[in-house]
């Protein structure tokens, strides 16, 4: 079972991959907000303070986890990002594409 639903989370974030091209759309404010939802009472108040000025808080949750990842990897950029799932593609130096999981409540890489 664990093994299924591995592959389908890779198969999805393998799609978003092939789709996501250079052009990120933001997600709507009410999905922004679920996600919000899902951190820790510190975290939500951290991203809600840095969301300011322009920054979305997809941007900022993709800016925390690209410092996140790369404290452990030599991730360049953040490529799809599946919250529901804690899962996040991230580019890497040589230009090929890994995936990571995190932990929704605090952004935590955690393989």
């Amino acid at each position: 079972m664990f093994a299924r639903v591995t592959f389908l989370a890779g198969v999805a974030l393998s799609a978003c991959i092939a789709t996501a091209g250079t052009v990120s759309a933001q997600p709507s404010q009410a999905f922004q907000q679920a996600e919000l939802a899902e951190l820790s009472p510190e975290k939500r108040t951290e991203v809600q303070g840095r969301a300011t000025g322009g920054n979305t808080i997809r941007g900022v949750l993709e800016t925390m986890l690209l410092n996140n990842l790369q404290l452990r990897y030599p991730a360049n950029r953040i490529v799809a990002l599946d919250f529901g799932r804690g899962a996040v593609a991230y580019a890497v130096t040589d230009g090929s594409v890994r995936v990571a999981n995190f932990n929704k409540t605090t952004l935590a890489i955690t393989d």
